[in-house]
């Protein structure tokens, strides 16, 4: 019998695809829950809530199967799920019987201030991503010659304001300011409908992309390492010098973009809607709002008015995350100059007699996965007592 045929037999599915090697947990099922109907049926941001947590998770421990009992994913995270994990099969609807002896569930949680958990897996997500898709993951161009994208939403559903950037014109020069000789690109983004390898290059090429608030925001999550991300946020999400709703800043934290908000001033026409307050605890702070139907009518964050984004807020947050990416720029540097001279330094060890016997036995100790030193310590060290040894950091590979 072939090994390959044994593997499966044994229970350890491996999925080899373009250069990545995944193994399947034979019996795991993650069952994705998604109401039916509403928000959850047709807004990527909303599905996230159950599918940004089954993410995570997957890269830990990939399922058998995901198994959508309730609405199904939409297309792009169908198309995320055969990306990031190859051989996990996408069941609608109940799961075959004997496929599933484990399972674990995963349902939206009725809102998007939280944090998923993405942030760790984020860099393999990328990269398995990118290589599925057949495209290569590149860091986004360098300050000395950057790209500012200007991302508007280019799918709206019925009902709902494009929020269209009415100085989106002024807001691009006063980014070309803090971002002087920068390449200006449009982009439209393509909604939850467009295959998920299609929509790879939206926030892909881009030292800068300044988007108005929306789903679409989730597909950053797959944006190339230090992307400035600025989202312009609803007017009334502004309170006591803040915003006051999390959002895109939740999700995305951890997955090592450079994400700020920016605001946008009060419409000329604020959109209203009913609130039932009747019974709640703080009714007493509404009464004087009260109409004869026992609710009250409040103004709502998204206006039909289209947005003008605030260019005092959005040149001061600019250059706040001009300042970061340069950090991170050149934190990034001196890694590469103090790896590039540990190996320089380790070669010479490696010529030299007395120590050549010191570096071959630290390279087989770390070839057999002898232990885990802690982060930080020094560059190429992971075997177990380095520290007992002054030449660990500059003799394995």
């Amino acid at each position: 019998m072939r090994p390959l045929l044994k593997l499966v037999i044994l229970g350890t599915a491996i999925t080899a695809a373009r250069g990545r090697v995944t193994a399947v947990t034979p019996g795991l099922c993650f069952e994705l829950r998604l109401s039916t109907g509403g928000r959850y049926q047709k807004n990527l941001a909303h599905q996230l809530e159950a599918i940004g947590p089954l993410l995570a998770a997957g890269v830990r421990q990939q399922p058998a199967a995901i198994v959508a009992t309730q609405a199904p994913p939409l297309p792009y995270f169908e198309g995320a799920f055969r990306a990031v994990f190859p051989g996990t099969k996408l069941v609608k609807g109940r799961a075959p019987a004997g496929l599933c002896r484990t399972t674990k569930t995963f349902k939206g949680v009725g809102g998007q201030n939280k944090n998923f958990g993405i942030g760790p897996a984020a860099k393999e997500l990328k990269r398995r991503a990118y290589a599925s898709c057949n495209r290569t993951l590149a860091p986004p161009p360098p300050l000395t010659k950057p790209t500012i994208v200007h991302l508007a939403r280019g799918v709206i559903r019925e009902g709902m304001n494009t929020r269209r950037l009415v100085n989106a014109n002024a807001s691009i020069a006063t980014l070309l300011k803090t971002f002087p000789k920068a390449t200006v690109v449009e982009r439209a983004t393509r909604g939850g409908e467009t295959p998920f390898c299609g929509q790879l290059d939206t926030y892909d090429a881009a030292t800068v992309v300044l988007t108005p608030h929306g789903a679409h925001l989730v597909l950053a999550i797959f944006a190339p390492v230090n992307t400035i991300v600025l989202e312009a946020m609803p007017w009334d999400m502004w309170r006591g010098g803040r915003f006051v709703y999390g959002s895109a800043s939740k999700y995305l934290s951890g997955v090592g973009l450079v994400f700020d908000r920016v605001r946008t001033v009060r419409p000329l026409h604020p959109s209203t809607y009913n609130v039932n307050v009747t019974g709640h605890t703080r009714f007493s702070r509404f009464k004087h709002l009260l109409e004869s139907n026992g609710k009250i009518r409040i103004q709502g964050r998204f206006s039909p008015d289209p947005w003008t984004i605030d260019l005092n807020h959005l040149a001061a947050v600019a250059a706040k995350a001009k300042g970061r990416l340069a950090g991170a720029e050149r934190a990034a540097a001196a890694s590469r100059a103090a790896v590039a001279a540990a190996l320089k330094k380790r070669a010479a060890l490696r010529r030299n007699p007395t120590t050549r016997a010191t570096c071959v036995a630290l390279d087989e100790s770390v070839h057999e996965g002898k232990g885990t030193c802690k982060p930080g310590k020094g560059i190429f060290c992971n075997a177990r007592n380095c520290w007992a040894k002054k030449e660990c950091a500059l003799c394995e590979p």
